[in-house]
């Protein structure tokens, strides 16, 4: 009887553990801007400006990302910024675009999640920059910069 009962509450820590484990490595692999540091707001339920924002997130959440963002403050050689993160994901710049004070950098990185098409292109990370600001979206930054 001790033996089933021990062998029972083994078999339940066990799976437990791998399931904590498991939960980790699925927060790690669902949170793909994890290289990028700053204020980050998730796009849950769609990869478009109709996805519910989030900047925290619940554990239930992770099945649910359909994009993501970060800002953050930066300084002067923003060119040189954007190849760095564009470098950092491995990705490929498709086209810019300038609108006021701000230009944005379309590419497509494999593997960083699945792509939105934008004037004929496959694209999964944008950046955004002006003089001080910097933002990082995947697929793309929705609901403005």
């Amino acid at each position: 009887m001790f033996y089933r009962a021990k062998n029972c509450i083994t078999t339940a820590l066990a799976l437990t553990i791998c399931l904590l484990l498991g939960g980790f490595f699925c927060a790690k692999e669902r949170v793909l801007l994890s290289k990028t540091q700053g204020e980050r707001t998730f796009y849950l339920d769609s990869a478009s400006s109709q996805g519910l924002i989030k900047t925290e997130l619940a554990f239930a959440d992770l099945f649910r990302i359909r994009g993501e963002s970060v800002s953050f403050l930066c300084g002067q050689g923003n060119q040189e910024l954007v190849l760095q993160i564009f470098d950092s994901y491995g990705a490929e710049v498709c086209f810019t675009e300038r609108v006021g004070e701000i230009t944005s950098y379309y590419g497509y990185a494999q593997g960083l999640g699945e792509p939105v098409w934008v004037q004929g292109f496959a694209i999964n990370l944008h950046v955004a920059v002006e003089e001080s600001r910097c933002a990082v979206g995947t697929p793309i930054i929705f609901g403005g910069f």
